[in-house]
């Protein structure tokens, strides 16, 4: 089988920001590209939605959290 003609797939993207949601492309819904590339994009994304703050683990946080 031959996958000659990939496009990207943001269909769902477009509907959700009519909305006036805010919301990321990431991976094939920006162009057909490696699973690398979508975690990497993923990971970007998801730093966006927190402060630096909020994103650093201190000491202890984790031992609190899983116990």
């Amino acid at each position: 089988m031959l996958c000659t003609a990939r496009t990207a797939d943001d269909v769902l993207y477009h509907e959700l920001r009519a909305t006036g949601r805010t919301v990321h492309r990431i991976g094939n819904c920006v162009a057909p590209r490696k699973i690398d590339h979508a975690i990497y994009e993923g990971e970007l994304a998801g730093r966006e939605l927190w402060t630096p703050r909020q994103r650093a683990i201190y000491d202890g946080e984790l031992e609190q959290a899983i116990s």
